[in-house]
């Protein structure tokens, strides 16, 4: 009962009238019966200079639009010279601006009523009317009257501008010497010019366009001395509006007292150099209308703190960010898909950015000595790092490069000191010059089949890489590719050097003078290759400047296969020139499992073994049971399940981006889409994805995978961990690097006043709400862990307009709701505008969803 008495009091507080509500600096009468707003007298309108009142107020759920400014409302505010009126307008009161100091003020054609003496001693007042011949108004025969020093009622000297054609609407004379409309001095439409003419307004200058109705800011004494410009959205000149659509180049330069700037709504663009040196600067907020930022257009802003990007942004052109120090993080909305060169570069501070999913190119030093950057996620669509891209990133401590990376340029990385692990994509033909030189905590480098070539000095100076492996494939290495790797191993993988072009000085190292040295790397040769490599036990041997050493044969064991049945076999996948008794020390092996599965049933088909002398694989089949298994969880009535079965061990999928239960309950009608998320590298199944629409009978979807032929060893894969502001991680494995199918546990705590919030991958989805997360790494994983603070629920969800009444859930904004328990199962889902609902007493997960916006909060229920 007193849930339902909170959301009956809550129902009145929304749907009322008379209530008083601050918004915009303004202050409304609010009726959301009717969903109408009227403007009150406040501290901004008895004083501001300048004032721009909303079309519409928006309270909770709510759009008002303003159609009433009261009586008085700005009465006696010597201050004021411009107001612009809401395009909703109906009724101005009397005396709104009597005794004020308005120069020009545009009356929209939606107003009716004007109250007697509105604007009452504005002797200097120039008034644009819009009312056509159509027009049904109800003016005051005194709107636009004054009075005398005896108080008597005289007519005022206000000019009342007329549209063409309406003369007789407003009962205008030529004939006669002066021509009235309710106190008013009427004069017709007057002629804009049909070229661009300058304008001060509001202390701006302005080019105006009468051909399109634009504005372009110009400098001047405030833009280039002032320390706080508000932008108008408009400007108001001979009776027409003008959008302000662009700023001109360098309009705010070197204005080193500039704090605070609040642009145009119908920005198009910011233009080059617009801000540029502006070193007081802390914030900006760039509207959604401006799809362009140009060139240099906030290079060198030092204080600027905060940038807020909004959709609709396009490009983000050269050096348009450089240089600003105290920038520390932001992100880039993903309808952007250029960022120019050089955009972020010298940004000491910046910490965290967040790349648009649809980026294909990071260009040339983009994030040049953003020294503060300690990691950063690559969208998948990338295919170029072109030169310099992120060199000097002195903090960079791990970076996932994506699969369909193809090219990636010289110094790209040069100088990231605090790298220390670095897997290379299979597209990635060529390693260019210099490309993670003076990486110097650098410790492993995994380059994959399908390099070609490896560029000067590519690896120089990387003190703490102790070992790397140089695939087969590659057939061109440049000089001194090591230089300055004192304690380096590298194994060579070629037993014949026909066709591969190796530099004379490949593995010498450089002295400070740039002269060529015998280095202290150690070439681990195949067996069989000596004489290729000219190798002589009894002298010291070189190749292309370092020490030979022939790799001694492993030694080799026999796999031992333990198991409860006899009736089975099994092979270890791909290719390979050892035999099962003789298999090298460490060996990764992929090994599948033929049975009887209508007979017997093991966990997993498919199993990753390293071989050590005392490797036993052990398997424990089970019998396939004569009564079917017993669901999960019980099936909520009326429901259909969904049972997935497979012979991975690993849950690979996702149904609906939520749910990744073997079995799951949906309502009849629900439309599934399960999505597939595996190792192609080593496992195939027929397909990645299944789409279909839920009927009555219970479906049951087998998700059949086997290895592929051709598959090598069993890979390793990065596993790289980070976490957001607020929390941290507090279980981790202790390596980097782990083998395929491994088994991990990780850990996050959130700070006090803090809640833990969800697992992150590498574009940004969430891949688990459990705070200690246990999962199998198939391939190489980011995961980041985000932390929200804590918030009321019952506030956000009024705002989204969801609330509760009588045992029903009423969502009139058609969000998707889905209600949890404490453990996670889902007690309900639906997007109907109401909702009947039984809970018990407790604490329950709410989410909505409706298109990118979601709702997650808690909801305690009390009976």
């Amino acid at each position: 009962m007193k849930r339902i008495l909170t959301f009956l009091s809550l129902w009145c507080s929304i749907y009322s009238y008379g209530l008083e509500y601050e918004y915009s600096g303004l202050k409304f009468e609010l009726d959301t019966i009717n969903f109408t707003a009227e403007l009150l007298p406040n501290d901004l309108t008895k004083t501001g200079r300048s004032v721009k009142i909303p079309d519409e107020v928006v309270y909770m759920s709510f759009n008002l639009k303003v159609t009433k400014i009261t009586s008085d409302a700005f009465q006696n505010n010597s201050n004021l010279t411009t107001v612009i009126l809401p395009e909703y307008l109906e009724s101005i009161d009397a005396f709104s601006f009597s005794s004020c100091r308005l120069r020009e003020i545009t009356i929209p054609k939606t107003v009716t009523y004007i109250g007697e003496l509105a604007f009452l001693d504005n002797d200097k007042l120039d008034v644009y009317l819009n009312w056509d011949n159509s027009s049904i108004i109800n003016i005051s025969v005194y709107s636009f009257y004054f009075k005398d020093e005896k108080n008597f009622l005289i007519p005022s000297n206000i000019k009342l501008y007329i549209p063409a054609g309406t003369e007789r609407f407003y009962d205008y004379r030529k004939s006669l010497e002066v021509s009235r409309f309710m106190g008013g001095i009427i004069i017709p439409v007057m002629i804009i010019p049909s070229e661009i003419f300058t304008c001060e307004y509001i202390g701006l200058q302005f080019y105006l366009n009468p051909a399109d109705f634009t504005a372009e800011l110009l400098d001047n004494d405030l833009t280039l001395y002032g320390t706080r410009v508000e932008i108008p959205d408009n400007v108001i000149a001979r009776g027409k509006i003008f959008r302000v659509r662009k700023i001109s180049n360098s309009a705010f330069e070197n204005n080193s007292n500039l704090i605070l700037v609040t642009l145009s709504d119908y920005l198009k663009s910011v233009s080059s150099k617009a801000f540029y040196g502006c070193s007081s600067l802390k914030s900006i907020e760039i509207p959604r209308s401006v799809e362009v930022l140009e060139s240099d257009c906030f290079r060198s802003c030092s204080a600027l703190e905060t940038v807020t990007l909004n959709k609709g942004l396009k490009e983000i052109r050269s050096y348009a960010f450089s240089n600003c120090a105290s920038l520390k993080s932001i992100e880039i909305p993903n309808t952007v898909d250029i960022i120019g060169e050089y955009c972020f570069a010298n940004c000491f501070g910046l910490e965290t950015i967040l790349l648009p999913d649809g980026l294909n190119v990071i260009k040339s030093h983009v994030f040049d000595h953003c020294s503060s950057l300690k990691s950063i996620e690559i969208p998948r669509p990338v295919g170029v790092i072109e030169d310099f891209s992120f060199a000097a990133c002195s903090n960079l401590e791990a970076i996932i490069l994506p699969e369909g990376l193809k090219t990636i340029g010289n110094n790209a990385f040069a100088q990231c000191s605090s790298l220390k692990t670095i897997r290379i994509p299979r597209l990635i033909e060529v390693l260019e010059e210099h490309v993670f030189q003076y990486c110097s905590n650098l410790e492993t480098v995994i380059l994959q089949e399908g390099l070609k070539t490896i560029g000067t000095v590519a690896f120089g100076e990387c003190l703490s890489l102790k070992s790397i492996e140089i695939p087969l494939t590659v057939n061109s290495v440049a000089g001194f590719i090591f230089s300055g790797c004192d304690s380096l191993d590298v194994y060579l993988k070629w037993e014949y050097l026909y066709n591969v072009s190796i530099d004379e000085q490949a593995f010498y190292f450089e002295d400070k003078n740039g002269i060529p040295r015998l280095s202290t790397l150690k070439l681990h040769i195949p067996e069989g290759t000596e004489e290729v490599y000219g190798y002589d036990m009894e002298t010291v041997s070189r190749f292309k400047g370092s020490l030979l050493v022939p790799m001694p044969k492993p030694p080799g064991y026999i796999l031992q296969v333990k198991a409860n049945i006899s009736n089975y076999t099994y092979k270890i996948i791909g290719n390979h020139s050892y035999t099962e008794n003789n298999i090298p020390d460490g060996t990764e092996l992929i090994i599948q499992i033929e049975y009887d599965k209508t007979a017997y049933r093991l966990k997993n088909d498919i199993i990753y073994l390293k071989i050590t002398e005392n490797t036993v694989l052990t398997l424990n089949f089970e019998p396939v049971p004569v009564e079917p298994e017993p669901e999960l969880r019980p099936r909520p009535p009326g429901y259909t399940a969904l049972v997935i079965e497979t012979n991975c061990g690993i849950k690979t999928w996702t149904i609906n981006d939520i749910y990744k239960d073997n079995v799951n309950y949906f309502p009849p009608g629900t439309d599934i889409h399960v999505i597939l998320d595996y190792d192609k590298s080593y496992l195939r199944t027929d397909k990645d994805e299944y789409h279909f629409l839920l009927t009555e009978q219970d479906v049951t979807l087998q998700l059949i995978f086997d290895v592929v032929d051709n598959t090598k060893d069993a890979p390793r894969y990065l596993l790289s961990l980070h976490s957001a502001a607020h929390g941290e991680i507090v279980l981790k494995p202790d390596s980097q690097t782990l083998d395929s199918a491994s088994v991990v546990m990780v850990k996050a705590r959130p700070e006090i006043g803090y809640s833990f919030d969800g697992w992150l991958n590498q574009y940004g989805q969430v891949v688990s709400r459990d705070a200690a997360y246990t999962f199998r790494i198939i391939s190489d994983t980011y995961l980041t862990a985000r932390f929200i603070v804590q918030r009321n629920a019952v506030y956000d969800l009024i705002e989204a307009g969801i609330y509760y009444q009588n045992g029903t859930v009423y969502n009139p904004a058609g969000y998707d709701i889905c209600l949890y328990d404490t453990s996670g199962k889902l007690i309900i889902r639906f997007k109907e505008n109401e909702k009947q609902i039984n809970v018990s007493k407790g604490i329950y997960l709410i989410t909505g969803q409706k298109g990118k916006e979601t709702i997650r909060e808690k909801w305690s229920v009390m009976k």
